[in-house]
């Protein structure tokens, strides 16, 4: 919009310095009463003539505000100044600039004094009226420094930060636009206030080995021993959002908490909670962090074998990424069937990738991500991704803000169109593109493309609160080209499993039993009612890539066991949980929730305590429990109901047994509850042949949860 002020500003200009060396005319479409970088550009070359001509320097009229133009100027620009051309070049730019100067007469009164004091007070500076060199070259651009956002965001605190750095430092490194927007140039500043706080000589503002290797280690005991790095601390932690206090430079308990919180979020493992190393500061201020530490995933073009995946594992890999389909005229790096079963043979977690270009801003548009969802859920449903899988869309290069509205939304919205109702949407790219659809609800986790820590998209933006991966470095392990990945809680991964053509129900078995488990499962919906226990054990298991006989074999002997009730305690026996734990294996329940801040009550707590059992790198696993859940895994030892209740009641449940049925005949004689009617004498125990307590309703109810996951 036409603004007079800003017009009489650019006719000023031509009249006075047209046809002078350096300056560019305007042209008569160019008089357009518009604020730009072409009418900065004039002012500019102004006040640089301005300067050569009244101070007889030399500078290049070049409509660049570099240093020989800030050193040029004198030290103090106020009221009475006497040179009226660069007081009405002033006036003019604060015109542009969005404030009030009066006419554009030449004279510094208390009308351009005004303005400076508002210009002073938006920056976050003294309110002094006087016009410093360094005040002019942040006048003298496009930049907004009025915050007009929403107090209480992001945004707010990145301003507060903005207006922070100005107070302390803008005499060293210059100003910066304090309006909420968190860019490059105030990401530099703040890596150069560190490296100026922490002894460097020439900060150049770019975080690299040297920066990390001066950074200070501050903790709560120290408290306010390290002022000025506790106070660059509390901003870091501010604009990756996870800090709202005092900017007091002391390191208190609100600094701690927060030091807490951002390592736990980022996956972390500090040599103390609340305290802060080189590590931290790497990760507060460089998006890929330390590129040395240890990571549990990776993502490859390469095909991999089992053999190269149990290579993996014992180099604690977890999760790997792995390409959907080959880019045209590409490596051969799409997944095959073939490479699924090395997955599903070695236990190991794959999350699929979908990239056949994706690297240039032209890629991105409506039409192909129609073409790109419709080729994803081909390549998916051929090689029998479950319907829960997360597939991750690759926006493989550094996306400029406006780019992000114009092309990259467009193209999630209509691979949401096709693939929601398929499969999860997932983004691969620089954490502002991942925050943006994130936004907006077009994907449910990210894949951080943080190895490109100098994408503009990825310069002082916070993590991704959904984020399930971060690539942080590329490099080879076991002879393969592989990018290093960070896995986050919300990992996506998941253990492929090979079709299974499941066997029908036996109506008998479920008509005998079902009648025992009422409100459990809602037929109308075909779902686990909301809010049971049953649900929590079935998503957890679910996620963790059982089949449905596994899943129904351990929902039965539960039943049996606690009818999913975590505070089931048996009076005689003490006996307590979801799997009636006893004596070391009840002891040990508590202590894993008690290192893990968990509730040992709680259904969610005792079902991932059954997977630390069976897991052999916990401390509290449990060598049979470690077999149960390595044949309910192996679908050549358990496809059946019954196969699969009774591997968890010889390997992990162990309730009472005897060997024989002699045995069970006579066992009454010990225990009047060892009644030979709590067995089965025609089917004893499929793993060991041995008689259990109760088995048939543990069969039987594994049935019957089978019906159910069979109609989900």
């Amino acid at each position: 919009m036409a603004d007079e002020m800003v017009k009489e500003t650019q006719v000023w200009l031509n009249k006075t310095y047209k046809g002078k060396t350096g300056f560019t005319t305007f042209t008569n479409e160019e008089l357009d009463g518009v604020t730009g970088q072409g009418t900065f550009k004039r002012l500019i070359q102004a006040l640089q003539i301005e300067v050569n001509e009244v101070y007889g320097k030399n500078i290049t009229v070049d409509g660049s505000f570099g240093n020989g133009t800030l050193k040029a100027l004198p030290s103090q620009i106020e009221s009475g100044f006497p040179h009226s051309n660069i007081v009405k070049i002033i006036q003019g730019s604060f015109w542009c600039k969005g404030y009030s100067a009066g006419s554009i007469d030449g004279v510094f009164g208390n009308l351009v004094k005004k303005a400076v004091i508002s210009f002073e007070k938006d920056a976050g500076l003294d309110e002094t009226g006087i016009i410093t060199p360094v005040k002019l070259q942040g006048i003298m651009n496009t930049d907004g420094y009025r915050y007009s956002g929403a107090n209480n965001t992001l945004s707010y605190y990145q301003h507060l930060v903005q207006k922070a750095m100005n107070q302390k430092y803008s005499s060293i490194f210059g100003l910066v636009a304090p309006n909420g927007i968190w860019e490059r140039k105030s990401h530099k500043i703040l890596i150069k206030c560190c490296q100026k706080e922490w002894g460097i000589s020439s900060p150049d503002g770019v975080w690299g080995n040297n920066t990390k290797s001066k950074a200070p280690a501050l903790n709560i005991a120290t408290g306010a021993s390290n002022p000025k790095s506790t106070l660059l601390l509390q901003w870091a932690l501010t604009i990756n959002d996870f800090y709202t206090g005092a900017f007091s430079g002391i390191f208190d308990e609100s600094t701690s908490s927060a030091v807490t919180e951002f390592q736990k979020f980022m996956c972390l493992i500090p040599e103390s909670y609340g305290a802060v190393d080189q590590n931290i500061w790497a990760s507060l201020l460089n998006s890929k962090g330390d590129t040395s530490r240890r990571v549990k995933g990776l993502d490859t073009s390469s095909k991999l074998t089992e053999a190269s995946l149990k290579n993996f594992i014992t180099q604690g890999i977890t999760d790997i990424g792995r390409y959907l389909t080959n880019a045209n005229g590409g490596k051969d790096k799409a997944l095959t069937l073939e490479e699924l079963n090395a997955f599903h043979n070695a236990n190991m977690h794959v999350f699929p990738i979908y990239q056949t270009s994706g690297n240039h801003e032209a890629y991105f548009s409506s039409n192909q991500g129609l073409k790109d969802a419709e080729l994803a859920k081909e390549a998916a449903q051929k090689l029998k991704f479950p319907s829960n899988t997360t597939i991750y869309f690759a926006v493989d290069f550094d996306v400029k803000t406006k780019s992000i509205e114009q092309c990259i939304v467009p193209y999630f919205r209509q691979i949401n169109s096709v693939l929601k109702l398929y499969y999860n949407v997932g983004v691969y790219g620089p954490r502002a593109v991942c925050n943006a659809l994130t936004e907006k609800r077009l994907v449910t986790s990210s894949f951080v493309a943080d190895m490109s820590s100098g994408f503009t998209g990825n310069i002082g933006q916070p993590m991704p609160k959904n984020w399930a991966y971060e690539q942080i470095f590329e490099t080879t392990m076991n002879g393969i080209d592989v990018d290093k990945c960070v896995v986050s809680p919300r990992r996506t991964g998941l253990f492929w499993e090979p079709k299974i053509d499941y066997a029908p129900v036996n109506e008998d078995l479920v008509a005998k039993y079902e009648k025992n488990l009422p409100d459990v499962y809602d037929a109308k919906n075909h779902c686990f009612y909301e809010g049971t226990n049953q649900l929590v054990v079935y998503n957890t298991l679910k996620n963790a890539g059982l089949n449905l006989y596994a899943i129904a074999g351990i929902m039965g002997n539960i039943q049996k066991e606690s009818s999913f009730d975590p505070e089931s305690l048996d009076p005689l026996t003490g006996a307590y949980g979801l799997f009636q734990w006893q004596a070391d294996r009840k002891d040990n329940l508590k202590n894993y929730a008690s290192q893990n801040h968990l509730d040992y009550t709680s259904c969610k707590t005792q079902i991932s305590f059954f997977f630390e059992e069976c897991n052999s790198n916990s401390i509290f696993c449990d060598s049979q429990a470690i077999t149960a859940l390595n044949n309910l895994y192996n679908n050549s030892i358990v496809y059946s109901t019954l196969l699969a209740a009774d591997c968890i009641i010889a390997y992990y449940e162990r309730c009472t047994h005897h060997t024989s049925w002699e045995e069970v005949e006579n066992a009454h004689y010990k225990y009047s509850w060892d009644t030979s009617n709590r067995y089965d004498a025609a089917t004893p125990n499929q793993f060991n042949s041995y008689y259990y307590i109760d088995v048939s309703k543990r069969r039987g109810y594994s049935e019957v949860y089978y019906k159910y996951l069979l109609d989900m």
